[in-house]
């Protein structure tokens, strides 16, 4: 490689033996030792042992300028080499391809343009010389080929000069973005096997053309399809909400309510990873239905798999029609905390009548299951949660994503301490901060948490169509945790 060094005003101060010696050993000479404050000395050598060496070449000026020049020789003669795009896409339709270069005598440039299809493989669709600059694409179908992919070819024949690749657009028409949260969907988390429930959800499109024949999709995350529903139409910038009812045979336990998203055959959706919902579900194989046993933690109903406090106050709440003495104990981590002998005393009567228990645990990191059984072992609720001591967010994510006007910033917390500070900064891919939301602490609670963005930046006006990047910080007196998460804003 080549070295270039120069000394513009002070040769003398903080330079040591041992750049000295380095310097000598690029240019077999001692006249850096001779050059002090206001002189002016360069050299340009090379290092390496892979190609030809070059003569040192060095001035030096006790009084002017210190030039030294050097054409650098290309020792690699002649070659080739390539620029591949990123896939563009989805796209509705496509329309047209742009391109602007420079091919100099004996050099040569041209582009390959690739289909991608759904199932990711690849065709070469067309091969484009250097002098046709505008090529019609538009017979490219797009629900063949959501995505394209350029490959441009530079090559030269005697190592003089080199083709140049100055831009490339590639003119389309955006799609529909069909999208969903779960703070779109609702149901039960408890179910009984074989006994018909509702469930609701909201579909978005956020994107650019109306969405027709929209499939919503039920089935259970070990393949068992449950049911379909078609949505007819979705306007650009609208939403539609559908109820339905849905029934689980077959299975009981703990499983995974699956909602997917499918748009019509032939049409694509600009992105697929905001489609799909995963939902958990407990089927209840007991012959009593007991929906209504209520188990709250800190207040609030918790689904399968959610953190709670590390010493969180638990109510189960038994419904008014409920017959004690159905009631035989309370499991806690294989742990009777209420058996049969002690109902009269654990188990009070609130203002609507209803039978309340009580119990404050304090629980370590993990795992955890609470069991209600009734007579004959038969399992009357059933939860299981998760803990943490120490303060983690997780399952970030907004929604909508992408967003046109304005998205919530979703996520969940645990710790053994609700969060003092919590900050939502939002940053362009390059890095640059152009926006801080300050959360008040008493917006943050444990489990899910949902916070909401204008799509304004600190000046107050509306971020442009993009990629940006936000991290969501929050703080307890001891600890920090974070998580940085990638949004689209596409209007």
């Amino acid at each position: 490689y080549y070295v270039a060094i120069v000394v513009v005003r002070d040769g003398r101060s903080s330079i040591t033996e041992a750049l000295y010696q380095e310097i000598q050993k690029l240019s077999n000479t001692t006249v850096i030792r001779s050059v002090t404050s206001g002189q002016s000395w360069s050299l340009i050598s090379r290092k390496g042992t892979t190609v030809p060496m070059m003569t040192p070449l060095e001035s030096y000026s006790p009084t002017d300028v210190a030039i030294v020049q050097f054409q650098m020789p290309n020792y690699y003669s002649a070659g080739a080499g390539e620029l591949i795009s990123p896939p563009v896409g989805r796209v509705s339709s496509w329309s047209s391809l742009y391109w602007d270069n420079q091919t100099p005598p004996n050099t040569n440039l041209s582009l390959k343009l690739s289909g991608i299809k759904n199932d990711y493989t690849i065709d070469t669709l067309l091969t484009i010389q250097s002098t046709d600059k505008i090529i019609d694409i538009s017979n490219i179908n797009g629900s063949i080929y959501p995505r394209i992919q350029l490959n441009a070819f530079l090559s030269n024949t005697d190592g003089f000069l080199t083709p140049t690749l100055k831009n490339w657009t590639i003119v389309y028409s955006s799609p529909m973005e069909l999208a969903t949260s779960p703070l779109a969907f609702n149901a039960p988390s408890r179910v009984k096997v074989n006994v018909p429930f509702n469930v609701d959800i909201t579909v978005f499109n956020i994107g650019h053309e109306i969405a027709d024949s929209v499939s919503v999709i039920f089935s259970l995350q070990n393949g068992i399809f449950l049911d379909s529903v078609i949505i007819d139409s979705i306007p650009v910038e609208s939403s539609q909400t559908i109820i339905n009812s849905l029934t689980v045979s077959g299975v009981t336990g703990n499983q995974v309510l699956v909602t997917r998203i499918q748009p019509k055959f032939g049409m694509n959706d600009y992105l697929e990873e905001n489609n799909v919902l995963f939902f958990p579900l407990y089927i209840d194989s007991s012959t009593t239905f007991v929906n209504e046993i209520e188990i709250t933690f800190d207040g609030k109903v918790v689904r399968h798999g959610d953190y709670v406090s590390s010493q969180p106050l638990i109510e189960i709440s038994f419904p008014n029609n409920f017959m004690i003495d159905e009631l035989t104990s309370i499991m806690l981590d294989n742990v009777e905390i209420l058996i049969e002998p002690i109902l009269g005393t654990k188990l009070k009567s609130n203002s609507t009548g209803k039978y309340v228990f009580e119990h404050k645990p304090k629980f370590s990191d993990g795992d955890h299951r609470l069991i209600i059984f009734g007579k004959n072992n038969i399992t009357l609720g059933n939860i299981e949660f998760k803990v943490s001591n120490s303060p983690q967010i997780f399952d970030v994510y907004n929604y909508p994503n992408p967003f046109s006007a304005k998205t919530f910033f979703t996520f969940k917390y645990a710790g053994s301490n609700l969060p003092h500070k919590t900050l939502i900064s939002i940053y362009t891919v390059a890095g640059r901060k152009i926006r801080d939301i300050n959360v008040s602490s008493n917006s943050v609670g444990f489990n899910f948490n949902s916070i909401e963005w204008d799509g304004l930046d600190s000046d107050g006006n509306e971020i442009a169509n993009g990629i940006y990047l936000y991290k969501i910080k929050i703080s307890t007196e001891e600890e920090i945790s974070s998580s940085v998460q990638k949004l689209v804003k596409l209007r």
